[in-house]
């Protein structure tokens, strides 16, 4: 979540949003933020992997570059917590870094085959690939 930002960017048309992170201080950044635009928003510190343990289904959810961080398993696992947090018809909209983008440092980058991969069962892939400039 970048300290509440997509929330605050996507303010309409939904009245209220949440975020997670596993950090406190992103939290609480957010949580700052949300308070002075008068956003109604939950902002929890909490593992990405375990959104099976989230009480609520969403229409939509964003990650903004957090696929990218996980390894092979841990993809699966954070795959099936979306599924569980997604309303029947949902989306996700995903963002994360490349396999077209240059060199080789900073995060790991991931192809197309990766994410098509990763979202089967159940999943349809209906997505504008931006590649690298």
């Amino acid at each position: 979540m970048r300290h509440g930002r997509e929330r605050i960017v996507l303010r309409q048309p939904w009245p209220k949003g949440h975020g997670i992170d596993f950090l406190a201080e992103p939290i609480t950044l957010a949580k700052q933020k949300a308070a002075e635009r008068g956003l109604m928003a939950t902002f929890l510190v909490m593992d990405a992997l375990a959104l099976k343990e989230l009480p609520e289904n969403f229409d939509s959810v964003i990650d903004s570059g957090l696929f990218h961080v996980f390894s092979d398993e841990d993809r699966q696992h954070y795959v099936q917590g979306l599924w569980s947090v997604l309303k029947p018809g949902g989306r996700l909209f995903l963002l994360c870094f490349s396999d077209a983008e240059p060199g080789d440092q900073g995060p790991r980058r991931v192809s197309r085959k990766e994410i098509e991969e990763a979202f089967t069962d159940g999943w349809a892939v209906a997505s504008r690939w931006r590649e690298s400039r």
